[in-house]
């Protein structure tokens, strides 16, 4: 294997006669910035216990930089392999910079003070970790987020090709969160470390990590990109949760969000009642699953097949009326829209925005306001979303007139169910 990698081989480890992890595969090589995630005693600290050596494998090997580590004498390790604890003891009488200056002990002799080149080390580790201003600053008067930099700056200090992180950014605000794993980003894309690191949110695991290791039963369940990893079939089946899973166009990451509050509890119940979606731009798709989840018969148009709205109505074998992007609806398409949800039992109008494209879809949606239910999600005023002069506020502004305001998903679903009700009375 190349120098900066790190290879876990038919790996099994755990605790006494205890087997936690089976036959764990996988590689990291220079550059990759990998997450394990799983549910809580998924064995997630114990994988990293075993891949430092801090516990002994049960069976199977590592090997780091090429070479298996077994019997290798810890302060060997430690040159090439550092580690990031979940849980670090601050209560020793240490600055900032003295805790940092430990990560040179692998680097010296028995009785051996840090020379020059090794301090300047540790200012550069510090530097990256903007720590370098809390050098003389005692660890106890640091905040959650200081100290864990300091503690990542201590392990840079080993000059590790290897970074093994358990749960960095755990009892962090969100914006230490992002500090931290900026900087991790940073060592791996620039330095090209390689970094393995546990995480609870899958959400960040997603935006930060080019490969993911889900643990599941004692095994590892799926390995992979993150889009081949955090599919909604995998979740339920890891998390025992219903979520929903798209892409955001701002950082091109995938986010996961559960419904399985909004599944209906007589699981597997046909219903007759139908909804239209009037929607586009992505604004629709958790609506729809859910309410597919649920049984409901659910169409949705006019849509680009280019919207995620659409790939997600088609994931979902939901009936869809489809257009080419960048033009108006035509006339044929908007009638057979109009058919489909005269064919319903409530119609919704999601928070999308409106240009000349999309406008028939509003002037639709306040149509069937005369005479089917319609629900309308609004939370940003229309004024923020009209890119037609005028025109979708002043058909959004009849539409609102007739139709039900709601707030969210929730909502939305609340009243679906309500007008389930009432027709079922009829």
């Amino acid at each position: 294997m190349s120098k900066n990698s790190l290879k876990v081989e038919d790996l099994t480890c755990g605790y006494g006669d205890r087997e936690i992890i089976a036959g764990a595969d996988f590689s990291v090589e220079k550059g990759d910035f990998a997450g394990i995630i799983g549910p809580n005693a998924s064995g997630k600290t114990t994988l990293l216990k075993t891949i430092n050596q801090v516990l002994a494998p049960k069976g199977g090997a590592v090997y780091l930089n090429g070479r298996d580590l077994e019997g290798a004498e810890e302060r060997d390790i430690a040159q090439d392999m550092a580690t990031v604890p979940q849980e670090f003891d601050s209560s020793y009488s240490f600055t900032a910079l003295e805790m940092v200056t430990l990560g040179r002990t692998p680097h010296l002799g028995p009785l051996e003070s840090e020379g020059k080149q090794d301090m300047a080390v540790v200012k550069s580790a510090m530097e990256r970790t903007d720590t370098w201003r809390l050098h003389s600053r005692d660890l106890d008067e640091l905040s959650g987020g200081e100290k864990q930099r300091v503690i990542i700056a201590k392990a840079l200090a080993q000059e590790p090709t290897v970074l093994l992180l358990d749960e960095p950014t755990n009892h962090l605000d969100i914006s230490n969160q992002l500090t931290v794993l900026d900087i991790l980003e940073d060592l791996t894309e620039e330095e090209e470390k390689c970094a393995i690191t546990t995480f609870h949110d899958l959400n960040i695991a997603s935006k930060y990590c080019d490969f993911l290791i889900l643990l599941h039963d004692s095994e590892i369940y799926a390995k992979g990109t993150p889009e081949e990893v955090l599919t909604e079939e995998n979740i339920r089946d890891v998390y025992g949760a219903e979520v929903s899973i798209r892409r955001i166009p701002e950082t091109n990451s995938l986010s996961v969000n559960p419904v399985s509050g909004l599944m209906d509890p007589k699981g597997t119940r046909e219903r007759s009642f139908r909804v239209h979606f009037i929607c586009g731009g992505g604004t629709g798709g958790p609506m729809m699953n859910s309410l597919k989840r649920k049984n409901f018969t659910v169409s949705a148009g006019v849509l680009s097949p280019m919207d995620d709205d659409y790939k997600e109505a088609r994931r979902l074998g939901i009936e869809t009326v489809e257009c080419s992007p960048f033009s108006e609806i035509p006339e044929s398409k908007h009638r057979k829209n109009r058919k489909m949800a005269e064919k319903s039992d409530a119609v919704v109008v999601t928070e999308m925005p409106f240009g000349e494209g999309n406008l028939k879809n509003l002037e639709l949606a306040e149509e069937m306001s005369r005479v089917r239910p319609t629900l309308v999600i609004k939370q940003k005023p229309i004024e923020e979303r009209d890119f037609t002069g005028g025109r979708a506020k002043e058909l959004f502004t009849s539409l609102e007139e007739r139709a039900t305001t709601a707030k969210n998903m929730r909502e939305v679903i609340s009243h679906i169910l309500e007008l389930e009700g009432k027709t079922a009375e009829r």
